[in-house]
């Protein structure tokens, strides 16, 4: 049986690994989004610069704002990953430390009634 400490530190580790996961993938689908900005973007320019047209500087324009915003969300979520990643690292750490730390007290205790019951056979 495991302490409460333990059992917490694991539930925090895992909880934090499985949301820098979900993180991740909301991270890489904004990539991917803001991608395909870059790409629509790019074709505007080129339609821009076929025709000289001021509307569809514009929509250019307009299309990498879009992409700035998308991107500045995909960082955001970045930033959110890591911090969990290091959280759970953290956390990993502590759970084995406090394993180690329960481990102890247990051998101590252990020891501790092996001695008493030494010195009541002994009596």
């Amino acid at each position: 049986m495991l302490s409460r400490s333990v059992a917490v530190a694991m539930v925090v580790c895992l909880g934090s690994a499985a949301g820098a996961v979900w993180c991740y993938g909301k991270a890489a689908k904004l990539r991917t989004e803001g991608n395909w900005l870059l790409l629509r973007g790019n074709a505007q320019a080129e339609e821009y610069a076929s025709s000289l047209d001021s509307q569809t500087a514009e929509t250019q324009l307009i299309t990498f704002e879009q992409r700035r915003v998308v991107l500045e969300n995909a960082h955001f979520w970045q930033r959110v990953q890591m911090m969990l990643v290091l959280v759970s690292v953290v956390s990993a750490f502590s759970t084995y430390i406090l394993w180690l730390y329960f481990r102890l007290r247990q051998q101590l205790v252990e020891a501790g009634t092996g001695l008493e019951d030494s010195r009541a056979s002994a009596v």
